[in-house]
């Protein structure tokens, strides 16, 4: 149920940033697009919720996040980008998750900041305050998931 709380927060938030990009006179084509990218991390987790005790949907979900905010790093300043720091999101979720792999989530995250940094130098897109916007949802997320890795924790340190 936490899990599918957080899915509903970042939902929520990506909605909210995209409505007040649109507002601020962004064009909706783009914002649509950066949208419909930061929805799919959410979107997926509500399928795989019921499943994410296999190992397989765990890895698939945290690849699918991390593939969504590369794309949403490189589409908002690539290196230069605040939403850089939602790639945090990918080891406090292995760790909300139980998992052990957060030294290896946590260098897949290091290896997207530097494809997002390359690829953003082919993308003239401005997206307003979306990218703010989205660095204070990341972040909360984030934080979130850090606060429910600490049950997970204890429950690995206890097997």
């Amino acid at each position: 149920a936490p899990l599918a709380l957080a899915c509903w927060f970042w939902l929520i938030g990506v909605v909210l940033a995209a409505l007040l990009a649109v507002a601020s006179g962004v064009e909706r084509a783009d914002i649509a697009a950066a949208a419909a990218l930061g929805a799919a991390p959410s979107l997926t987790g509500f399928i795989l919720l019921p499943r994410l005790g296999s190992k397989w949907a765990a890895v698939g979900w945290l690849a699918v996040w991390l593939t969504s905010l590369t794309g949403l790093v490189a589409g908002t300043g690539g290196a230069g980008s605040p939403l850089a720091a939602g790639l945090l999101i990918v080891p406090a979720l292995t760790l909300a998750l139980g998992r052990r792999w957060a030294p290896e989530a946590g260098a897949a995250s290091v290896l997207s900041f530097a494809l997002a940094a390359y690829v953003e130098r082919f993308d003239d897109t401005a997206l307003g305050p979306f990218a703010e916007i989205m660095t204070v949802v990341s972040i909360a997320f984030a934080a979130g998931l850090m606060a429910l890795s600490r049950r997970a924790i204890e429950q690995m340190l206890a097997s």
